[in-house]
């Protein structure tokens, strides 16, 4: 019972959504051509399982969202992993399109040969700090450290840099950038605790790709919890910087031939 009256409480909501919209669209000025709705974060909603069956990015992403059918554009972030697991995705957003907005690639990938880092990349994260920060608060290479143990994720980038403060004073070092790195590590340290996933962790970060077979709950959970980052041109892939600090990955990879 309660279930049905929200839903028809929702329909409701939507319905004078879309009165409202259609409403504010008629006085809108001549040079604002549109309405444009964003609706960010929908990707940090936790995975978990809902009645009937499916899990609830499913359900908010191929049923309950599209119902939303207001009239303005929408811009909507997902779940990474939806890009592999759901193929209603593109049936539930007829005419929508997908962008993947990849990790900045701090690192060439394995086709590029001799595995070093991706300047470009780099540079363009360190500028990306510098917008928000002098850069005078850096002392020499700290930056490039910093950016690197990012991956090349954003977020990241901006949480280790927002740490700092915290570890030490100012100029800050690359060993102030690792004292904050560890303690995200140990983040990463209990997500792979008993997770049979972590033996494939080497064998992604050495071919920059995540294998065919792998078992979909498991390739659900490594994209989902940025264990490893997916990068643009061709689309590869490589394992979190911060994930190769942990000794779950560090005892995994001694144990492969050669290392």
């Amino acid at each position: 019972q309660f279930r049905d009256e929200a839903l028809r409480h929702r329909q409701e909501l939507i319905d004078h959504t879309r009165s409202l919209i259609l409403e504010v669209r008629g006085q809108l000025p001549a040079e604002v051509l549109d309405l444009v709705f964003v609706i960010d974060n929908l990707e940090k909603i936790p995975e978990q399982e809902v009645g009937g069956g499916g899990s609830l990015h499913d359900v908010l992403f191929t049923r309950d969202l599209p119902a939303l059918d207001l009239p303005a554009h929408l811009v909507l972030t997902y779940p990474i992993s939806l890009n592999y697991t759901s193929p209603e995705l593109a049936r539930a957003f007829r005419g929508g399109s997908r962008t993947t907005l990849p990790m900045v690639s701090v690192g060439l990938p394995p086709q590029a040969g001799p595995r070093g880092d991706d300047r470009e990349g780099l540079d363009a994260l360190v500028r990306l700090v510098g917008r928000r920060v002098s850069a005078d608060l850096f002392a020499a290479g700290t930056l490039d450290h910093v950016a690197r143990l990012s991956g090349g994720c954003v977020r990241d980038l901006l949480r280790m840099v927002g740490e700092l403060p915290i570890v030490g004073e100012v100029p800050f070092t690359r060993d102030m950038v690792d004292a904050v790195a560890n303690e995200f590590r140990n983040d990463y340290a209990r997500l792979l605790q008993g997770k049979p996933y972590v033996k494939l962790l080497p064998l992604i970060a050495k071919t920059g790709e995540i294998p065919d077979d792998i078992d979909p709950a498991w390739k659900r959970e490594i994209l989902l919890g940025l264990v490893a980052l997916e990068y643009d041109t061709d689309t590869w892939f490589d394992v979190h910087p911060l994930v190769k600090r942990t000794r779950s990955y560090q005892r995994v990879r001694s144990q492969e031939p050669g290392a």
